[in-house]
């Protein structure tokens, strides 16, 4: 005789104390490295039991990498390709440009990045792990805005991945150097503006249309 099983959901995940325990798990990871933080010390710090912090992140390396996932995309906040098809091109790689070094030159993203080549002798995984859920992704997502916009016209570009390195290697330049090597840490405005207008604009002879026009001039002001 056949029986019928039910089957029920698990419980639902608690929003509020994911995002504690990602906020208590950043601290830690600064202040005592990743090997030298522990999931104990995490839930400790974020007031719950180390089963929750299971339940949300699986693992120690889960929740890494959802941190820095989550920043990324914390800055991608109106970078909707179909917000972004309605604006001239220039302005739109411009409001691209503009989140991605506000992304860079947050405090707590430097500090990872530092901890980073901190840890890139002793453990590479960690570090592939950084760059696969941060950086790769950001190229793969502009990548992916540059081949719409070659697809509908707005620019000509034969390798977007490529195309999208390069425009991002060029943004860093050295703002972002003199921001991690903590010289500088965060730039004038008009010292920001005039930097983000001259790669945009560098970025557009290259690959601009000829009938693309209609976002000459059209900077970020």
């Amino acid at each position: 005789m056949q029986q019928n099983v039910i089957k029920t959901k698990g419980r639902p995940k608690d929003p509020e104390k994911r995002a504690t325990i990602m906020e208590a798990a950043g601290k830690l990871f600064l202040e005592q490295g990743y090997e030298g933080t522990s999931l104990d010390a995490i839930a400790a710090r974020a007031g719950v039991s180390k089963l929750t912090v299971y339940s949300h992140f699986n693992d120690k390396a889960g929740l890494f990498t959802c941190l820095v996932t989550c920043k990324c995309k914390e800055y991608a906040t109106g970078n909707s390709l179909d917000e972004l098809q309605q604006l001239p091109t220039e302005l739109a790689l411009t409001r691209l440009a503009d989140n991605y070094m506000k992304l860079i030159l947050n405090p707590d993203v430097l500090a990872f990045h530092r901890l980073m080549i901190t840890d890139a002798g002793d453990n590479r995984e960690l570090t592939a792990l950084f760059y696969d859920s941060g950086p790769k992704v950001a190229i793969e997502d502009l990548a992916g805005f540059l081949a719409e916009f070659t697809r509908v016209g707005k620019l000509r570009i034969e390798d977007c991945w490529r195309a999208a390195d390069h425009f991002l290697s060029m943004l860093r330049g050295y703002i972002y150097w003199r921001a991690l090597l903590n010289i500088e840490t965060q730039p004038k405005p008009l010292q920001l503006r005039k930097h983000l207008n001259d790669c945009v604009a560098v970025f557009m002879r290259a690959y601009a249309t000829e009938n693309d026009n209609a976002g000459k001039n059209k900077r970020l002001s």
